[in-house]
């Protein structure tokens, strides 16, 4: 299986997508030896939350610390300093800030130890095990500077509230990505959900968990689930009662027929509504409405009682049973009709939907690299300079397309929230080239300037100065 570099495949992809430069950083490293290479590790991060910690670092005087990075490198080698060009492999959102201006230059001499520090900040877009890559010069003041890039291992932890995960986030063309669902919805609350997928290459699907999608073309894609979540509450109402029939007499008038509701759930019994009246049977349908509907509770069952006052005087009350009859809440029917004994009653109930809507979105990213020309974008970043950095406007750029390949070559500069601020082609090229730039009307800030040689794009990071 083809290897690939990380300072490749990621090439800065924390430069093209950080939207807010990290503050200063100040050395605070604990007793070592001078001569040492270390680093901090870097603490664990959560996806889509905000992230700010600072590396400490020393360098050192010789190639011996070295050799534990890179078993290749001879020790025993005086270096005379070291520049720091860039940082690779970090996540999308992710940015960072040295306590140096880029290309950071460490050539203090004993006993004056070769201490920094690097700022990494921002909200970490996708979650994964990445491999972070320092990239390094290393300067013995005899040969031409050395690459001995450090690497460090920095874990972000996938958002829990996130709608969907997807593996893998990285790779080379073609890349197949699939997809897991994970919005939980609960049929037993009257739950379900729609929803509308976006795969970021023209792709779209409304599957709960949609297929594999292969992306063909290089690239960071960027991956949208909307999923919608409705909850339906169902309610049920009393409107109305009707006594159509009731053998209740009172011997010194008409009679006074009035009702009770009642209703018991887990042994609690409830009054929910009532009324009374003074009619004769022969008035009969008598219909009761309580002022406005009744909510009743699911799950529970209703008596009616229905009685006539046969009181003399309040000091002598006297209450006669003209009937008691039941029904369940969750009855289907609206209109209904109970009977018990000589007791006739049609009962009336209402009812009502409410749904509620709740809508979870989630956006992760995959990058896809052309890996076949890995090896000649490490190439073109090596060649890739960019001086003086910081700068006042005018920068002078130096690069090399690859071999004797003549290819359309142009470069963009780029603020931190993507936007192009300036195009400029510069044509076929072929072999060693050298272009400058007149940046003074931008203002002073960070920015990408990127430089793109057929398919394959590089970017440094610049300042630009009052």
């Amino acid at each position: 299986m083809r290897q690939f570099s990380f300072f490749a495949l990621l090439l800065l992809l924390c430069s093209q997508y950080s939207w807010a430069q990290c503050p200063n950083c100040t050395v605070n490293l604990p007793q070592m030896p001078a001569d040492t290479v270390y680093l901090d590790s870097i603490p664990n991060a959560m996806q889509n939350s905000a992230y700010q910690e600072v590396i400490n670092f020393r360098l050192p005087y010789t190639t011996t610390p070295l050799v534990a990075l890179d078993s290749t490198i001879p020790s025993g080698i005086n270096l005379s300093g070291f520049q720091i060009v860039g940082v690779s492999g970090l996540p999308l959102g992710m940015n960072f800030l040295f306590d140096r201006p880029l290309p950071a230059v460490y050539d203090e001499d004993s006993p004056d130890t070769r201490d920094g520090c690097v700022t990494l900040c921002g909200t970490p877009l996708q979650a994964d095990t990445f491999t972070v890559v320092i990239s390094v010069l290393a300067e013995t003041g005899i040969l031409p500077p050395q690459p001995a890039d450090i690497p460090l291992t920095f874990v972000v932890d996938p958002d829990t509230s996130a709608g969907f995960t997807l593996t893998p986030n990285m790779g080379c063309a073609p890349l197949e990505v699939n997809f897991t669902n994970s919005v939980q919805v609960d049929p037993n609350f009257n739950q379900a959900a729609t929803y509308s997928w976006d795969f970021g290459n023209g792709q779209s699907s409304t599957d709960e968990n949609p297929a594999a999608i292969t992306y063909a073309d290089s690239g960071t894609y960027a991956i949208t689930q909307e999923a919608i979540i409705s909850t339906t509450e169902y309610f049920t109402y009393l409107s109305g009662i009707t006594i159509t029939a009731a053998s209740c007499q009172d011997a010194l008038g008409d009679p006074e027929i009035f009702l009770t509701v009642q209703g018991s759930q887990s042994g609690i019994d409830t009054i929910t509504g009532g009324g009374a009246t003074n009619v004769p049977s022969s008035q009969l349908p008598l219909a009761f409405s309580f002022g406005q509907d009744i909510p009743l509770i699911s799950g529970t069952r209703y008596t009616i009682d229905v009685d006539e006052d046969d009181s003399f005087t309040a000091q002598f009350p006297s209450i006669q049973d003209c009937g008691l009859v039941d029904f369940a809440a969750d009855t289907a029917a609206s209109v209904f009709s109970l009977t018990d004994g000589a007791l006739e009653l049609t009962v009336n109930l209402s009812y009502d939907t409410l749904v509620t809507y709740d809508t979870v979105s989630t956006t992760e990213y995959v990058v896809v690299q052309n890996c076949t020309s890995v090896e000649e974008v490490e190439q073109i970043l090596a060649s890739f300079k960019v001086y003086p950095n910081p700068s006042q406007g005018l920068l002078h750029v130096a690069f090399e397309v690859p071999g004797q390949e003549q290819a359309s070559s142009s470069l963009r500069l780029v603020d931190l929230l993507g936007r192009e601020l300036l195009f400029l082609p510069l044509g076929q090229r072929t072999g060693a080239q050298t272009q400058s730039l007149d940046l003074s009307a931008y203002p002073a800030g960070i920015y990408n300037l990127q430089l793109q040689i057929g398919d394959r794009q590089v970017y440094r990071k610049i300042q630009l100065m009052d």
